[in-house]
């Protein structure tokens, strides 16, 4: 019997010891704060939701996404995505999703485009020998990097608000393009009779002139005779199809 109460002594020690041990460890005790942070969080959160929820059914808002379905009521600048997407003012919210989302894949297109060139030239610039263009280059970087790109926005944003005018003041081209606060418009193409055959010759004009080029290339490798090709390039490339332009309206004014 009283070594049965010694061993029960024994094991109660052990037990102890190894729950102060636990107590100070870092790792265990790391743990366990991060336990209760995410119950404090979920917890937060759940109250916040469950307010947020109330507070809307007592005031009668709806929410979920039935209002894609509703009319849009409004215009859209024509761009690439009005031409993908058919769009009107009586379409739906979900077709101006549509729209918007063609549009900023385009404007995404053509800014890493646009960028990747810019970034080049100016890396190039920016290792020159020249002493300006390198200087001029090394601003232009200093500048631009160390400035948020928000702030940049809102900079170009607010320049040409300011200093191109309303659209009933546009600045006309000719009568061709016109420049105001919302963008520069020019022509609608609209292609009509004819405009396959014009499209066709462009097409066929691209590709001999890259062949032509690639024969007098061939020929300067194995002669070294140089032959310029640039007469023939813009003969076949804008030529040709003005040609066959021309031959198309004579063709249908007749």
């Amino acid at each position: 019997m009283k070594k049965l109460i010694l061993d029960s002594l024994g094991k109660s020690k052990h037990r102890g010891s190894n729950f102060r041990d636990l107590l100070y460890n870092n790792e265990a005790r790391a743990f366990f704060f991060q336990v209760i942070t995410f119950v404090l969080v979920v917890g937060l959160f759940y109250t916040a939701i469950g307010n947020l929820f109330e507070n809307i059914e007592a005031r009668g808002i709806q929410t979920g996404f039935s209002f894609l379905n509703n009319r849009a009521g409004f215009d859209i600048l024509p761009f690439l995505g009005n031409i993908v997407v058919d769009y009107t003012p009586e379409s739906s919210n979900l077709t101006v999703f549509y729209v918007g989302l063609v549009n900023t894949l385009v404007v995404a297109f053509i800014g890493i485009i646009l960028s990747t060139l810019i970034g080049l030239l100016i890396g190039i610039a920016r290792l020159s020998n020249n002493y300006l263009i390198a200087k001029l280059a090394g601003g232009y970087i200093e500048l631009f990097r160390n400035i948020p790109i928000l702030l940049q926005i809102l900079f170009w944003y607010n320049l040409f608000i300011n200093v191109f005018p309303h659209p009933k003041q546009s600045l006309a081209f000719f009568d061709i393009a016109f420049l105001n606060q919302r963008g520069l418009y020019l022509p609608k193409p609209i292609a009509e009779d004819g405009f396959i055959f014009v499209a066709l010759a462009f097409i066929i004009g691209i590709i001999a002139a890259y062949f032509i080029k690639k024969f007098y290339k061939k020929r300067h490798e194995l002669t070294g005779t140089h032959t310029s090709t640039w007469m023939y390039t813009l003969g076949l490339i804008v030529g040709l199809p003005v040609m066959v332009y021309l031959f198309s309206w004579l063709t249908t004014s007749i």
